[in-house]
């Protein structure tokens, strides 16, 4: 951020509806916009699109205290589910959680269907096997294993 503590990001309408809610949970600290592009100072979470190797990178990294004080990180990702690669992102980002459960507090997925913005909470193991046996983004946000957010 610069001297006036502000960050220069430019976000789309619900992915400031998303910020904002995210401020307004008990122990809010800080966000960071991670970066999309490669760099030392953003993070990549792999996923296997078509035959290839790529990298999905959150929108966003929220750290907050927990009641003992102690500073954990969640990574929250608003992503349309209009493009062709949205279910290979979200299994890059279950098979994270499967590796690396507790890098992080909470892994959610935001989407805005039908107005309303929905998340998949990827640490919930039936949230990943639902990701894992489907082919289509926009149903998962659509069904009971996501949540209104």
């Amino acid at each position: 951020s610069g001297e006036d503590g502000k960050f220069p990001a430019e976000l789309n309408a619900w992915e400031r509806e998303v910020l904002d809610a995210e401020m307004k949970r008990d122990g809010f600290v800080a966000w960071y916009r991670n970066p999309s592009r490669s760099s030392q100072d953003s993070l990549g979470v792999a996923y296997v699109g078509g035959t290839q190797v790529r990298i999905v990178r959150p929108d966003f990294l929220i750290f907050s205290r927990k009641a003992d004080g102690s500073i954990v990180a969640d990574l929250v990702d608003p992503h349309g589910t209009q493009f062709s690669d949205a279910i290979a992102k979200l299994r890059g980002l279950a098979w994270y959680v499967e590796l690396y459960p507790e890098a992080v507090r909470r892994v959610d997925a935001v989407a805005k269907v039908g107005g309303i913005l929905r998340v998949l909470d990827i640490k919930d193991a039936k949230v990943r096997l639902a990701i894992a046996s489907s082919d289509d983004a926009k149903r998962l946000f659509e069904s009971d294993v996501a949540a209104d957010y």
